[in-house]
C-alpha cells in the first residue's frame, strides 16, 4: 500500500466566479447540445441549477468546463461543505461554491473514485472550518492530506461487492414500500359509524405519587406515567400500598384490559395493557364500556394518528387531557344493523399484524445490510 499527499494524486480545480442563476438564464445556447450542466454546492444526483451555454464568457473569459469523457469528484465548498460525489458521463461546469478533483495522469488507472469517496468522506468533512451551515471546505488542508492507495483490483472488488449489496438493499426497500402500501389499504373499511370516545370507553386518570414515595414502598407492581419508553412503566411499587389510593371514590389501580395514553410529554402515545397496573396523574386509561366490543390492538394502530391530531401545545409542552380525549370522534366498522362489527376489526388486525411482521423482518434485514 502506497501513501501520497493528495495533491500528488489529484488536481483540485476551483469553480467559476459569477456563474450565478441570472448569468445562466441569460446565456442559453441556441443549439441545446451546446448547453452543459452546472453544479453547485449541492452534491446530490439532482442538478440544482439549469444548464448553460458552454461558450459563456464571464468577465471576458471562457468558463472552465469539464468533459464527459472523464470522471471527477465534486466537493461542496460551503453549504454542505466537504460532501463529495462522483460525476461522470456529462459535460459540466461548476460555480464557486464547489471544487472538482481530477486524477492526475500518472494515477488515472490507480484510483477508483467511488472507492475514494467512500473511504475518505468522513475525513473530508473534517477539513471544514466549522460544523455549522457557515462552514467552508479547506482546499489547502485537503491538498496536503496524506492518502493511501490500495491496489486498484482491491478497490474495484470492494466497489463491486458494495454495488451488489446496494442492489439487494434497494430491492428489499422496494418490497417494504409495497408492504406499507398494503398496510394502508388493509385498514380501510366501507360501513362505518361515528362515535365519541366517551361513548365507547370509561376514561380515567390516576393520582400522583413521587419517586421518593415509591422508594419507601418498593415492590413489583407496575406504575404507569407519561413516560413513553419501557412501555410507559416508570417504577414498580408495593401493590398493597398502591391499593390505598382512590380517585372519586374509585380505586386507581386498573384491573381490566385497556389502552393507556400519555397526557403530556409525548402526549397521545397509546399503549395496550392486559395486566393490572397503577396509573399516576400523567397517564389516562381507556377501558371499553360494558357491552362495547372493541379489539384494542386494532383500535390502537387504527386511531393512534387520529389521537395525536388532538394534542394541544402549551408553552411547547404537548397535552391531551381526559376532556379532550373524551370528545375525539372515531369511525368504527358496524354491521348492516348498525352494531359494532368486532369480526371486521379482528380480520383487519390479523392482516395488518401479518403485514407488520413482514415489515419488521425487512427492517431488520435493511439494518443488517446498512451496518
Amino acid at each position: 500500500m502506497n501513501k501520497f499527499p493528495l495533491k500528488e494524486v489529484f488536481k483540485i480545480h476551483g469553480g467559476n466566479n459569477g456563474l450565478v442563476e441570472r448569468a445562466i438564464y441569460e446565456n442559453q445556447a441556441k443549439n441545446p447540445e451546446d448547453n452543459i450542466y452546472v453544479f453547485s454546492s449541492a452534491t446530490e444526483e439532482a442538478f440544482h441549477l439549469p444548464k448553460v451555454s458552454k461558450h459563456i464568457l464571464l468577465s471576458g473569459k471562457q468558463i472552465k468546463s469539464f468533459s464527459k469523457d472523464k470522471e471527477y469528484i465534486i466537493i461542496a465548498r460551503n453549504g454542505k461543505a466537504g460532501l463529495m460525489n462522483v460525476i461522470k458521463g456529462v459535460n459540466f461546469a461548476i460555480n464557486d461554491h464547489a471544487y472538482i478533483m481530477e486524477v492526475k495522469r500518472n494515477f488515472v488507472d490507480k484510483v477508483n473514485l467511488e472507492y475514494f469517496v467512500m473511504k475518505y468522506q468522513k475525513d473530508f468533512l473534517d477539513f471544514v472550518s466549522s460544523k455549522d451551515s457557515n462552514g467552508t471546505f479547506s482546499k489547502e488542508i485537503a491538498e496536503n492530506y496524506e492518502i493511501e492507495l490500495e491496489d486498484i483490483d482491491i478497490q474495484n472488488e470492494y466497489i463491486n461487492a458494495f454495488i451488489k449489496k446496494r442492489t439487494v438493499l434497494n430491492r428489499i426497500i422496494d418490497q417494504k414500500k409495497k408492504i406499507e402500501e398494503q398496510m394502508k389499504q388493509t385498514i380501510k373499511t366501507s360501513n362505518n359509524k361515528k362515535f365519541l370516545m366517551f361513548e365507547l370507553f370509561k376514561i380515567s386518570s390516576g393520582v400522583r405519587i413521587t419517586q421518593k414515595e415509591v422508594y419507601h414502598n418498593s415492590g413489583d407492581f407496575p406504575v404507569v406515567t407519561s413516560k413513553t419508553t419501557s412501555e410507559g412503566i416508570a417504577w414498580h411499587a408495593s401493590k398493597e400500598w398502591l391499593s390505598t389510593f382512590t380517585k372519586n371514590n374509585k380505586p386507581v389501580i386498573v384491573e381490566n384490559e385497556c389502552l393507556t395514553w400519555s397526557k403530556d410529554g409525548n402526549a397521545g402515545k397509546l399503549f395496550y395493557r392486559d395486566y393490572p397496573f397503577y396509573q399516576n396523574d400523567h397517564s389516562g386509561a381507556l377501558v371499553p364500556k360494558n357491552g362495547v366490543e372493541i379489539n384494542l390492538h386494532w383500535f390502537k394502530f387504527y386511531f393512534q394518528s387520529e389521537v395525536y391530531k388532538h394534542v394541544v401545545a402549551k408553552n411547547s409542552q404537548g397535552m391531551l387531557y381526559e376532556e379532550q380525549m373524551a370528545n375525539i370522534e372515531v369511525e368504527i366498522p358496524v354491521t348492516e344493523n348498525g352494531e359494532i362489527d368486532i369480526d371486521t376489526q379482528e380480520k383487519i388486525y390479523t392482516e395488518y399484524k401479518r403485514l407488520s411482521d413482514i415489515k419488521d423482518k425487512l427492517d431488520s434485514i435493511i439494518e443488517k445490510y446498512t451496518l
